[in-house]
């Protein structure tokens, strides 16, 4: 768990084009970070809030923290910037149940059989390179009696 998973789940929604305008824009990435990696949201019934949570908290039950999972989240500035920052203790605040989202991530793109080809071919070159370049190194230190 970290930030790198925030960044995916904002890589996955822009990739289905997501835009970020609105506070519920933002908590669309806390949702999905909170629903992929089985985490509770954390729940803020009044101020600023999308369907009752705070746009960028998620609760970490198993280290006992509550965390800032976006810096800059929603507006004015909806930056939404992935971050995995400890606020407090997770007892602290109240826990709420991710949303269903229907978000996947995008299908990789297939390599194409001649770049595997080549990416083959370039790999058994270095292969015998090392090998080759490790026996040649074996003879040098023999030769200096190393």
């Amino acid at each position: 768990m970290s930030q790198e998973d925030v960044a995916r789940a904002k890589r996955d929604l822009e990739a289905v084009g997501q835009t970020w305008r609105t506070d519920c824009d933002a908590f669309r990435i806390t949702n999905l970070v909170a629903l992929r990696l089985g985490l509770k949201l954390v729940a803020k019934p009044d101020g600023v809030n999308c369907k009752g949570c705070k746009v960028d908290g998620i609760i970490d039950a198993a280290n006992g923290v509550w965390l800032d999972v976006l810096v800059n989240g929603g507006p004015p500035n909806n930056g939404n910037v992935p971050a995995w920052q400890v606020q407090g203790p997770a007892s602290a605040v109240q826990p709420h149940d991710p949303f269903p989202d229907e978000v996947h991530p995008p299908e990789p793109t297939p390599v194409p059989p001649d770049a595997l080809a080549q990416i083959t071919w370039l790999c058994t070159i270095t292969y015998n390179q090392t090998v080759m370049n490790g026996h040649d190194l074996a003879a040098i230190k023999a030769k200096l009696g190393i």
